[in-house]
């Protein structure tokens, strides 16, 4: 998650997506496997409000709007 801020702030885009990509492989693997115990489906949870609201709800547009008032 620290990449995907770091590439947001710099607004490297190919980064950004491919930090979002690797997040979202990371959630569906912990879906799928078997073996997940109570802190990988914490850390899935963690993901999908990361990537699914707080980045593009918050995170992202304030990292835009700073860079155009600036």
């Amino acid at each position: 998650m620290k990449d995907l801020l770091k590439y947001t702030y710099m607004l490297d885009v190919g980064n950004v997506e491919s930090s979002i990509e690797k997040l979202w492989k990371r959630y569906q693997f912990i879906l799928n496997d078997k073996k997940s115990g109570w802190e990988d489906l914490n850390e899935a949870r963690a993901i999908l409000f990361f990537i699914g609201y707080l980045y593009p709800e918050k995170i992202a547009l304030e990292s835009l709007e700073r860079r155009i008032e600036h």
